[in-house]
């Protein structure tokens, strides 16, 4: 059994094994990211990342063969803004990531897309006082969608984290488990902003501490409306032949 398999199950995670390296939804996938020793976008779009203080991957510990590390203090990696990665418009959307936090305390930011400050957001999906929430804005900078996990992230465990809208429901995943669903109305707004991970751009900062791996955004697509299965092994880089 390998060491992805086994602190999968030790930390409750569903798990299925694909018959097939493939994706079938990836020529929607608009960001991708293995952090494998690297931070390549191994999407079609290929976006540079930029790690900022010193955010890199390393190995021990790591969710897969290697994951990014974030000190909580001051590292993240940001990716600049490009239409695939905004939301407006976008009735179907998914975000996906498997965190290791080494803190739950406060706010710890996985993904963000929003300017400085409070009064120009789009999304953003962190972790509060040990709880997954998922967060959207209008373009006139309504808070439309609020939803928050009934379970808790826990601090040092592998957890496979989901955000999904479709057609005016969003739902949050943690491993697999729907943890919450929400009807909104209206579009979440277009930011021509960098999307951030690891931070959020707001004057606080909120930096996740701990481990971030399989980052991957499916634009057009929502991957999930009820408990699903986690693969076991990193999200796959082509979709069906």
């Amino acid at each position: 059994m390998s060491l992805f398999v086994m602190n999968a199950v030790a930390a409750g995670i569903k798990l299925v094994i694909s018959p097939l390296n493939t994706d079938e939804f990836f020529d929607n996938v608009s960001l991708l990211l293995h952090f494998d020793g690297n931070l390549t976008d191994s999407s079609n779009i290929g976006h540079t990342i930029t790690p900022v203080n010193g955010a890199t991957t390393q190995s021990a510990g790591a969710l897969y063969g290697e994951s990014l590390t974030l000190n909580g203090t001051n590292q993240y990696v940001v990716l600049p803004s490009h239409t695939a990665l905004e939301f407006r418009d976008k009735a179907r959307y998914t975000i996906e990531a498997t965190v290791k936090p080494d803190r739950i305390d406060g706010l710890r930011t996985i993904v963000c897309q929003r300017n400085s400050g409070f009064a120009n957001n789009a999304i953003l999906l962190f972790i509060s006082d040990g709880k997954l929430r998922f967060l959207g804005w209008n373009p006139g900078g309504g808070l439309i969608i609020n939803i928050t996990s009934t379970s808790d992230v826990v601090v040092g465990s592998q957890t496979a984290v989901a955000a999904c809208i479709k057609d005016g429901s969003a739902y949050l995943f943690i491993n697999g488990s729907l943890e919450a669903t929400a009807s909104y109305s209206g579009d979440i707004k277009q930011l021509s902003t960098p999307v951030e991970i690891g931070r959020d751009r707001s004057s606080s900062g909120l930096y996740f501490s701990g481990m971030i791996d399989e980052v991957r955004f499916t634009s057009g697509v929502c991957r999930y409306t009820a408990d699903y299965l986690v693969e076991t092994s990193p999200f796959h880089n082509s979709g069906p032949a």
